[in-house]
Order: structure tokens, then sequence, then C-alpha cells
């Protein structure tokens, strides 16, 4: 399984936001979301001048970020990363997945890029817009000059089709994403949801062992390529075995759904939609029922609960219980109440504290 680590959990501290998946078995890695106190943090611990437990995040390491909108407490944080990159002479290679909002990541990235000027590599920006269009920069970092941006093509985003393909050293996670809707009117900004599908296949050593089979090039270029060509048999010293037997494919999944109205109608349909079938759905909880303010931007407990008993697949087999992951809470807002308020015996509910790592 992969280890998902709660960088900042957003109960009730600006700017704490973030998501770290991995690390994999090639060593990189993912954020999710990196608010500026996540940032500086993470930053100041791989300099040697805070103790806070990063779980092998290393910022020459990170392969791919995914920045669900351009609000300080979700983006903040990431030039923090960059200078720390430069203290450390790293090379990055960077692919950077967030909504559309022209210049904003590049401001963000570039707020005092002459701190960088021991940074070398590239930031590659894949901007989603809601009209499908993928826009793509790429930012290189020049040691001792000031960055360049370059634009690429543009591509259209297919319906349904993945943004980005992870290759994690023993599998490959789809990632997808759906625009989801955060302020109104004037006040909208873009966001978007992530969905993070894993593909893996894993041989049976016992099974293997009982036919007297040796790994290596065997798997390589006969048992994995006849599997995932969808046979169901193969040969094995003259006879034909079944391949369930010696393969088997595990999948896993997790959405992360964060700042976003409740979710009423067709909206909520197509929320479910996107979600549906997951492992872990982690998303906000930023009010209960019985407060007596709070923000029309942003889910309540409540409807994280009927989110979750929607797209959670009864029809499926779990590997385990389904769990229900909550974040983001307004400062007023009791623990007890929210867990209360989104508890469901269809799977397991838990806040996303802070420095927490999860099963995947």
């Amino acid at each position: 399984m992969t280890k998902v680590t709660v960088l900042g959990g957003g109960h009730g501290h600006a700017g704490h936001s973030g998501l770290h998946i991995g690390p994999f078995k090639n060593g990189k890695g993912a954020l999710v979301d990196c608010g500026w106190s996540v940032g500086q943090r993470v930053s100041q611990t791989l300099l040697g001048e805070l103790d806070y437990s990063t779980h092998d995040i290393k910022q020459d390491k990170i392969s791919h970020m995914f920045l669900t909108h351009h609000h300080g407490d979700h983006v903040g944080g990431v030039p923090f990363l960059l200078y720390a990159a430069s203290r450390l002479n790293s090379t990055l290679d960077w692919k950077v997945y967030s909504p559309e909002a022209p210049n904003l990541l590049y401001q963000t990235l570039m707020s005092g890029w002459v701190k960088y000027i021991n940074l070398t590599g590239t930031v590659t920006s894949h901007q989603v817009g809601e009209d499908g269009i993928v826009r793509s920069t790429i930012m290189r970092f020049l040691k001792n000059g000031q960055p360049t941006l370059e634009d690429l093509a543009q591509a259209e985003q297919p319906s349904g089709a993945p943004i980005a393909t992870i290759n994690d050293g023993e599998g490959v996670i789809y990632v997808r994403s759906t625009p989801i809707e955060h302020g109104h009117g004037d006040d909208r900004l873009p966001t978007r949801a992530f969905r993070f599908d894993r593909e893996a296949y894993k041989v049976d050593n016992t099974a293997m062992q009982e036919l007297k089979l040796t790994p290596g090039r065997w798997i390589a270029e006969l048992l994995m390529p006849a599997f995932k060509r969808g046979d169901t048999t193969i040969e094995v010293n003259g006879t034909q075995v079944e391949l369930a037997r010696l393969v088997r494919k595990e999948a896993r999944s997790l959405a992360y759904i964060t700042d976003t109205r409740s979710p009423v109608g067709d909206y909520f349909s197509r929320l479910v939609a996107f979600a549906r079938g997951v492992d872990v759905l982690l998303t906000e909880a930023n009010w209960t029922t019985d407060m007596a303010r709070h923000s029309a931007n942003h889910m309540s407990a409540a409807d994280a609960k009927a989110l979750a008993e929607a797209a959670f697949d009864p029809t499926k087999k779990y590997t385990n219980q389904p769990r229900l992951l909550l974040m983001h809470m307004a400062p007023q807002t009791v623990e007890d109440s929210v867990t209360k308020e989104a508890a469901s015996d269809k799977y397991q509910v838990q806040l996303a504290k802070t420095g927490a790592v999860h099963e995947w």
C-alpha cells in the first residue's frame, strides 16, 4: 500500500492544508496542496532549522503537485520549498497540475525569485480549464540567472481521462480531476477535485515456488504481458496454468474534494459519480449544522456524510472498510461534533490530523 501523510489538516490554522502521497518505491512522491504554513515547516525541517516530521519528503524527489485552487492556504507554501531547494542546491523536475488561473501560479513561484539563485531544473505547469483545455508552460531555473517561462502547446482534455499518470515503481497511479464550485459570482474561483486510482500487479511467490518457477525475466517478458493482455492461462512447462493463480491485480483509489459549497441536485450527483467506489474519501467538514454561523463556500460534516454514503459502493468488495477523512474545519468547530455528524456504519470516519499517516 501507499502512504498518505497529512501535512496540514486545516483545523483552525490558516495556511494549513496539504497531503504527501508516497514515498514511492522509486523514491519520489506527490504533493496535494501546499499551504503556506505547510511549506514553511517542511522547508525549515529540510534545512535542519525545525524538528517537524516530513516522512521522507524531499523537495528534489517530488515529481508531481496537484493544487486545488490558488488561495494561499493551498498554494502559498510552494515558494518555501523552492527556497529550501535552492539552499540545498537541488535540481527540480516538478509537474504541477492546477485550475486555470493565468499568471497566478507563475507569480506564486516567482515571488522573491532572487532567493533561488542556486536553483536549477524545471517546473512544468499544466493548468486545466473548465473548458477542457489544458494550457501548459515550462519554467526553467538557471543557476545565477532569472527563470525563463515558455508556453507549450494547448491540448484538449477528454472528459474522464487521466490528467496525469504516475509510475510509482510498483504500479501506476492514474490521476483524474473535475471542476468544483468555490465562491459565488465575481468571487467564484476556479477550483478542482482530484482522484487517484492506483493499479498494481502482484506475483504470488508461493505459487511460483510450487510450479518451480524462478522470478526475473520470465515474469517481465511472459507473465505480466500475458496478464495485462487479458489472457486467462499461460503455458508453464507444457501445462496450461490459470493466470489468476500466479498474479493478482490490486486496485486502490482515493478522492480529494475540498473547498466547495454544499452539493445539492445535479452538482451532488456529479461529485458522487466522480468519487464513486473509492477506498478513501478525503473531504472537508468546515462546519456542523448546529452552528449559528458558517461559510456558504464550504461543506458541512453532514454534507461529507451524504457524499460518502452515496460514493462508497455497497457492491464493491473492499479489502478494508472504506474511510472518510475529514479536514479543513473552521476554528470554532468542535471535533467531537464533526465526527458525530459525519458518522455512519457504512465506513470508518476519522479526522485528518496533521502528521497522521494513512495507508492507502
